[in-house]
């Protein structure tokens, strides 16, 4: 190639730059997303169960907003389909179960943590798809996503984001048991959409207040109901990241 070698290096330059996407243009859904679950975390209030008063100061808002940035990490890596969900359950999956009260860095279990923080997720995910239907932006899967994995995190934030803030902390945690015994059976599928249907069956064995009815699961209480959808949630997700 000809020319001087300032002119020609400035051509290669340019000619890298503009095969380099940006983040900031080509997954907008995914910033706004990330924007407004930040908001929500630093609006959230902690209510303490146990003790049945607020939760003045602790490390909640930090906490909160680490899960919004694995949620926006996992939506950039996404193909335009599934990014929102996918900010939704990473977010919610990366959730505090717990918070340290402040000043004095006490660990605090019964709280309502996790499902305010699912709600920063889910304002985000509303975020995120109101601006792909404004301006959408079409665009490929760039990372790995794993359909048993991704199984059990739309599982586990589904525990508890179909609840209330004032929920106890013990249904939270048996439905995020049987959301992780779903991974097994799921893995040991040779097909993906085998695997995102064993997922519902291994999960749904787990849940509390279910029992199996002519080889269907059926509930018996409002919290086998809550955790059955929630596995359901799992396998719907997996097969749409299969998909």
């Amino acid at each position: 190639m000809n020319g001087h070698p300032c002119k020609i290096l400035a051509l290669f330059l340019l000619l890298g730059a503009a095969a380099i996407p940006r983040a900031s243009a080509q997954a907008a859904d995914c910033e706004t997303a990330f924007t407004q679950c930040k908001a929500q975390c630093g609006q959230s209030g902690i209510f303490n169960m146990e003790q049945g008063q607020p939760v003045e100061q602790s490390d909640f808002k930090e906490k909160c907003e680490t899960s919004c940035t694995a949620g926006l990490e996992s939506c950039r890596q996404q193909d335009s389909k599934n990014a929102c969900s996918s900010f939704y359950y990473h977010c919610g999956g990366g959730c505090p179960s717990t918070v340290a009260e402040q000043p004095s860095g006490s660990e605090l279990l019964g709280t309502n943590a996790f499902y305010q923080c699912a709600m920063s997720c889910k304002e985000g995910k509303t975020g995120c798809e109101k601006t792909q239907t404004a301006a959408p932006e079409p665009r490929k899967r760039s990372g790995a996503f794993e359909g048993c994995a991704e199984a059990r995190l739309a599982c586990e934030t589904t525990c508890v984001a179909n609840g209330s803030p004032l929920d106890d902390a013990v249904f939270p945690e048996k439905c995020r048991k049987a959301c992780a015994a779903g991974v097994p059976g799921c893995q040991k599928e040779a097909s993906p959409p085998a695997g995102c249907n064993a997922s519902f069956f291994s999960c749904a064995a787990e849940c509390p207040d279910v029992e199996k009815v002519d080889g269907d699961y059926k509930e018996t209480s409002d919290d086998g109901n809550r955790c059955l959808n929630a596995c359901s949630a799992g396998s719907q997700y997996c097969h749409s990241i299969a998909g």
